[in-house]
């Protein structure tokens, strides 16, 4: 695995951790807007 590939798949799980926690919890939401 190349680092470009490693970069990327650390960039999606964080990208869907992220839009996980923004769906079930609504104050981190209003706190980014």
């Amino acid at each position: 695995m190349t680092l470009k590939m490693l970069y990327f798949s650390f960039y999606c799980v964080s990208f869907i951790l992220l839009v996980f926690i923004l769906f079930h919890l609504n104050i981190f939401l209003i706190f980014l807007l």
